[in-house]
């Protein structure tokens, strides 16, 4: 793994983990949910590196070790936070400069970094797999419900969410990712995992049941079906 810096089309820079063990031209950009950072990701890059994936989590601007990090985000309008979709622009480029084609990069995101990538993907129709860990029907003015019917027939979604989760508007975060998942077109393949008290994005990789379907590997195996 090396730390890498970009920089974006408003001249924001971005700090990056690249976990580049092998060459295979496929690749994962990993969008993390706030509070947190790049290194939430962790123990999930390093399972997706082993499934022969290049993998690169970024620090969202105003966190980390990103411009204006690791606490700026705090302050942001949410116009500030929508303007991290061109930090997902900035990792693309980064992925497409090593001759990885959108295609074959995932988009995978936590809170309102899945609400950023499933936007990203309704933008950007050659991506083609998308995942989703607690999606949310508004952080910060950013609404699924407004862009998800631009989803084209080649596009994926996968969502997890977990019915402990409960948000600061007192929704279960369930029932805002279930109403996601039900307002995919019905031309787009999509799956949907409800875990019983896993916790809010990145945490359900730790913390769901034993009995219940490991996290890791069911992304990476519906990544590479």
């Amino acid at each position: 793994m090396q730390k890498v810096v970009l920089e974006t089309k408003d001249g924001i820079k971005i700090v990056g983990d690249y976990y580049d063990l092998n060459q295979n031209k496929k690749g994962a950009l990993l969008l993390h949910m706030m509070p947190a950072n790049r290194k939430s990701w962790w123990d999930f890059a390093l399972k997706l590196e082993d499934s022969k994936f290049q993998v690169l989590a970024i620090d969202l601007r105003g966190h980390g070790e990103s411009e204006g990090g690791p606490d700026g985000y705090q302050n942001f309008k949410d116009e500030e936070h929508q303007k991290s979709i061109l930090d997902i622009q900035a990792g693309v480029e980064f992925f497409e400069a090593l001759d990885i084609l959108p295609q074959d990069i995932a988009l995978v995101g936590a809170s309102i970094g899945a609400n950023l990538a499933l936007k990203y993907a309704s933008e950007n129709k050659d991506f083609k797999n998308i995942v989703l860990l607690s999606p949310g029907l508004n952080y910060r003015g950013i609404k699924p419900l407004e862009f998800i019917n631009n989803l084209l027939p080649h596009q994926r979604i996968f969502i997890a969410t977990s019915e402990d989760d409960i948000m600061k508007n007192g929704q279960k975060n369930s029932e805002e990712a279930t109403e996601i998942f039900k307002s995919i077109p019905h031309y787009v393949e999509k799956k949907l995992i409800i875990y019983k008290s896993a916790g809010h994005g990145t945490n359900m990789f730790d913390n769901h049941l034993e009995n219940e379907p490991d996290l890791c590997s069911e992304i990476i195996n519906w990544l590479n079906f």
